[in-house]
Formats: structure tokens, sequence, C-alpha cells
């Protein structure tokens, strides 16, 4: 909200509980804010944080909020392991303000000349999975939340292509983002349906999926986000050879299920049901969207546990987020 000074009043809801109250204040004045927002990862319902700095904007007189990290990641890299001459100075930087830093949206600076400084135009490179830089090509091997970092010589590649088949005449996909994970622990991203790329030979599975549709006349825009919240089973793995070319769905076919736990307290049983759709290729869902709706106006999964012949002895629901 804009006060009658220039600046603004800021609520952001860092920790986490889907609710805004008083505590969630951002302290400051003027058009600046910078908030501690740690950006999660969640393997197995463990919870793994990793500290950032948020910057947000508000110039006077618009309702225009901008967002972005102001956390950088620098290395020192030596290319190819090497320890031979000294180690180029990198920088990261998060392009979409997610928290990470392997998006094709984030930018990947490097000192080719050793000036101390980073050439805005000559040393700074989208972040992609094969980087050229003077004539040399690199694989660019980083996990997405900046504690790795590695240069190597880009020789064995193989092709990966991102095709669904979760299009009719009825629904359009009008946006698609897959990160894949690397069994090394590095991170890519393809962007757009039928999206493709050069990647190094090794094993990559789906870790996070956003897609956006378009259902037959109507406006409206439905957004999902996916993303993998178990180890990678077999199954989702796929293996990328030497000139090979691998295509992968990450959609379909969806599967869902439902998590019944049961627990006693006071001599008392109860049950909690959790609805969970997953894609093909093993990722959960984490959030449904309709034009930007918000968790809890947004569309939910209802489901009811009953006898054959009797009303529902449970019954719960979910937004999936």
């Amino acid at each position: 909200a804009e006060t009658g000074d220039g600046g603004f009043v800021l609520y952001a809801d860092a920790d986490r509980d889907r609710g805004i109250s008083e505590r969630d204040l951002v302290e400051g004045q003027g058009e600046l804010r910078i908030l501690p927002m740690a950006a999660q990862h969640v393997v197995n319902n463990v919870v793994s944080e990793y500290p950032r700095q948020v910057l947000f904007r508000c110039r006077g007189g618009t309702a225009d909020l901008s967002v972005t990290t102001a956390t950088l990641i620098e290395n020192a890299v030596h290319p190819d392991g090497s320890a031979n001459g000294p180690a180029l100075k990198t920088r990261q930087i998060d392009g979409n303000a997610n928290g990470l830093f392997s998006d094709p949206k984030d930018l990947l600076q490097i000192d080719v000349n050793h000036d101390g400084r980073f050439d805005p135009f000559q040393e700074t490179f989208p972040f992609r999975p094969v980087t050229e830089v003077r004539g040399q090509r690199w694989f660019v091997k980083a996990d997405q939340f900046g504690k790795r970092l590695e240069l190597l010589s880009a020789t064995a590649t193989g092709r990966v292509r991102a095709v669904t088949q979760a299009r009719s005449e009825r629904d359009l996909i009008t946006e698609m983002i897959v990160t894949l994970s690397g069994e090394d622990g590095s991170v890519y991203s393809l962007t757009g349906v039928n999206a493709e790329t050069d990647l190094p030979v090794g094993r990559y599975a789906a870790s996070v999926l956003f897609v956006a549709f378009k259902p037959e006349g109507t406006d409206s825009t439905w957004e999902f986000t996916f993303s993998r919240d178990r180890e990678v089973s077999a199954k989702d793995w796929m293996d990328v050879t030497e000139g090979s070319s691998v295509e992968f769905d990450p959609i379909g076919p969806l599967v869902m299920n439902a998590e019944v736990e049961r627990t006693t307290r006071g001599g008392e049983g109860s049950l909690s049901i959790q609805p969970q759709l997953f894609t093909g290729s093993g990722l959960l869902i984490n959030q449904c969207e309709v034009d930007g709706s918000t968790y809890g106006s947004g569309p939910q999964c209802h489901v009811s546990l009953s006898n054959a012949d009797g009303p529902p002895l449970v019954q719960s629901s979910s937004g999936f987020a």
C-alpha cells in the first residue's frame, strides 16, 4: 500500500505460513525494502534452506512493485578442474527473483580477461548447459542453489527434447518450463513446448515442471507447478549418451493417489486424507492457479472416505499448495 509521502507499506509472508499479519511487516522507508527470505528445497519432507536477500522497490506515485534477489553467488573456478594457471572469477545472478541460479533467465558472468571486473556485454552469458566463451564451448555444471559451479570443456553431448502429448484441439499449452537434474547434481532448464537442448553425457530426471493451459472457449489461464518430493525412481532416469537424441513427456500420464493417515489420541482414532497428483515423470503437484488466484480461493480437490452404503467417514480438501 502506498503512503502519502511517496513511500509504501509492505507485508511479505517470509515465514511461509500462508497468512499475513503485523509480524510480516517489512521495515523501512522510501522506495526500497530488503528482506531476508530463504530459498527452500524439500525432499522426503526434509526442508533445506538457503539464505537470500530479497529487494523490493515501489516507485512513488505508481502501483508497480519490483522484486529482485540481491544475493549474488561468486566463485573462483579452474576450468576442467586443473589447478594450472589463475582461476576464473565467476558470478551467478538470479534473473527471475525465485532464489535459484540455474534458470534460463539467470545470468553467468565470467572474468575471462582476469581484470577483476565483469564486462556487462563481453563477459555476461545466459545460463545454459553449454556456453561458448571466446570460441571455446564449456559445459556449465552447477546446482540450482549456488553451492557448486564447474566449467568443463564441452566434448561428449547428447540432445534432450521435452515433447508432451497433453495437448488437444480444446486445450492449448501456452507455457512450459521443465527443470532437469543430473545424477551429479547439475541442473538445467528447458523453456517452451517441444523445447530441446544439448546436455553433457549422463543420467537426468525431471525435478520441476511449470505448465500453463488455456482451455477452449475461455480467456482463463490455468497454471500448474509440480516438483519432486522424493528420491528419483529407476524408471524416471533418462540416459543421455554421446550423439543420442532423447525425447520425454514431462506431463503424462497423470496419476492420482490419496495418502491416508490414521492417528489415535485420547482413545479415539481419526483419519486424514491427503490427495496427491503426480505427473508421469514422478513430480507432485504443489500449486494450481487460475488467472493468478491465491491459495484457498483457487481450484481444490475434495476427497471423502465412506463405507459402501453409509455417509462419509471423513472428508478432506486440498488446494495442491
